[in-house]
C-alpha cells in the first residue's frame, strides 16, 4: 500500500470516496449509535440536549473512524497536512457558462472530496490544489473538522447545488443533500447553530452570529423555501424539514434580540444556545451588542416575505438602534505602520464601532489579556491593527431598510 500509483489513487478517489456509499455507511453508523443511546429509555425521559450531544459525539466518532481507516489503508500514522487556501475564491454570481467550464468541474471535484463524513466543510481549503487525498486531514484546523465560520459549508452547498443544476452531477447532488442534512443535524434544539459541528468546546459551541454564521444558514433556508431554482430538485421530505428548520431559526433570532430598558436593540456576536443570553468569544470579543452582526440580521429580516408583527417589531428595533449608535463626525486613519487612530472628521460618512456596551451603548475595545477599554488607543498596538474595531457595513443595510420601509408603506397604503 505504500507505493500507490497515480492510477490506483484515481480509482481510490472515485470509488472509495463515492458519496452514496459514504452516506449509507453514515446512516448505518448513526442508526447503531441511536439504538445504543436510546435503548431502554422511555420517551418521557428523552432530553433533546442530551440527544444533541450524543449526536455530535457520534458524528465526531464517525469522522475519526473514517480518517483512521484511510491512514491504515495507506500505512501511515499521522494525517497528511492540508495547505492553506481560500475556500471561496470563486464568484457565486458567475455566468452559467463558467459553471459548465473545466475550471468549475475541477473545483466541484475538489470540493466534494473535502466534505467531511458528517456532511460539512472546514474553512480556507486548498481547492486549487485538487482533490483531497486518502489519509489527508479534512482541514488545517486540528480541533474541528467542519464549520459555518467565514462562509464555510453554506458556500459549498450553494456552489454545488448550482453546479448540479447546470451539469447534472450526481456527486454534487449527493454532497448538497449531505450538506443540508448536516445543517439540520447541527441545529440546536433552541433553533440556533454553533460555529463548529461536531461540537469542539469553548466559544465554538455558542449560538453564533459572528461573521454571518447563522445568517448565512438562515438566508439559504429562506432561499430554498422561496423556490430558488438551484434547489428545485430536493425531495419533499427534505424540503419540509428545511422549512421547519428555517422557522425555528427565525424564532430564536427574535427571541435572542437584546432589550435595553424593554426596547428592542441588536444582537451579540454569540449567545448561549440554551438561555440565549449574550456570550463572549475570544479574549477581546466581549459580551456586547455587535453592529456588524446586527446589520446582517436586519438584512435577513427585511428579506422575509409576509413578515409577522413580531418580525416587524424586531426590524424597527434594530434599525432604530443602529441609527442611534452611528458616528457621523469621526473617521479611522490607518498609519504607515498599520496602526489605526480615531480622528475628528465632521461630515464624514457614518461609521459604527464593532462592539457596544449593552447598558450604555458606549463603544468597547478588547485586548488579548481580556481587558476591556472604552477607547481604541488604550488597547495594544497589535490589536489596534489586527481587528476591525470600526466599520461602515451597517450603512448599506440601513439604505436597504429605508427602501424596504418605503416600499412596504406604499403597499400598505394601496391595500384595501
Amino acid at each position: 500500500m505504500r507505493f500507490l500509483t497515480r492510477f490506483s489513487l484515481f480509482f481510490l478517489l472515485v470509488f472509495y470516496f463515492d458519496p452514496a456509499p459514504r452516506t449509507t455507511a453514515l446512516a448505518e453508523h448513526k442508526a447503531h449509535h441511536a439504538n445504543k443511546t436510546r435503548k431502554g429509555k422511555p420517551d418521557s425521559d428523552f432530553n433533546p440536549w442530551s440527544a444533541y450531544r450524543d449526536r455530535s459525539e457520534s458524528d465526531r466518532a464517525l469522522i475519526d473512524l473514517t480518517l483512521a481507516k484511510e491512514l491504515e489503508f495507506i500505512d501511515r500514522e499521522a494525517p497528511l497536512p492540508v495547505a492553506n487556501g481560500a475556500s471561496h475564491d470563486f464568484d457565486p454570481e458567475a455566468e452559467d457558462s463558467w459553471y459548465r467550464s473545466p475550471t468549475a468541474r475541477d473545483l466541484a471535484r475538489a470540493m466534494v472530496s473535502y466534505q467531511s463524513p458528517a456532511g460539512g466543510w472546514n474553512k480556507n481549503l486548498p481547492y486549487h490544489e485538487g482533490p483531497r487525498q486518502p489519509g489527508q486531514a479534512f482541514g488545517r484546523n486540528s480541533n474541528y473538522t467542519a464549520t459555518f465560520d467565514n462562509g464555510a459549508t453554506i458556500s459549498e452547498i450553494r456552489f454545488l447545488a448550482r453546479f448540479h443544476r447546470l451539469n447534472g452531477s450526481e456527486a454534487a447532488r449527493d454532497a448538497v443533500e449531505s450538506g443540508l442534512r448536516y445543517v439540520l443535524r447541527s441545529q440546536y434544539p433552541s433553533g440556533g447553530w454553533p460555529q463548529v459541528y461536531p461540537l469542539a468546546g469553548s466559544y465554538h459551541d455558542a449560538m453564533t452570529f459572528n461573521d454571518g454564521a447563522m445568517t448565512n444558514i438562515a438566508e439559504l433556508l429562506v432561499d430554498i423555501e422561496s423556490g430558488h431554482q438551484d434547489f428545485h430538485w430536493l425531495d419533499h421530505d427534505l424540503e419540509t424539514a428545511l422549512s421547519q428548520s428555517r422557522n425555528r431559526a427565525i424564532d430564536v433570532i427574535l427571541a435572542s434580540q437584546i432589550k435595553q430598558n424593554e426596547v428592542l436593540s441588536g444582537w451579540c456576536q454569540q449567545h448561549d444556545p440554551v438561555t440565549l443570553a449574550p456570550a463572549s468569544a475570544r479574549a477581546y470579543e466581549m459580551i456586547s451588542l455587535s453592529s456588524k452582526e446586527s446589520s446582517q440580521i436586519l438584512d435577513l429580516l427585511i428579506s422575509l416575505p409576509d413578515p409577522t408583527p413580531e418580525i416587524l417589531d424586531s426590524i424597527r428595533g434594530v434599525a432604530s438602534w443602529l441609527n442611534k449608535v452611528r458616528f457621523d463626525d469621526i473617521s479611522v486613519r490607518r498609519e504607515a505602520n498599520g496602526d489605526r487612530i480615531v480622528v475628528d472628521q465632521p461630515g464624514e460618512r457614518p461609521i459604527w464601532a464593532r462592539f457596544y456596551e449593552i447598558e450604555t451603548n458606549r463603544p468597547l475595545f478588547g485586548d488579548r489579556d481580556g481587558s476591556l477599554h472604552y477607547k481604541l488607543e488604550e488597547i495594544s498596538f497589535e490589536r489596534r491593527r489586527g481587528y476591525a474595531w470600526y466599520m461602515s457595513d451597517p450603512a448599506s443595510t440601513l439604505n436597504r431598510y429605508e427602501k424596504w420601509k418605503a416600499k412596504r408603506e406604499k403597499q400598505l397604503a394601496t391595500t384595501p
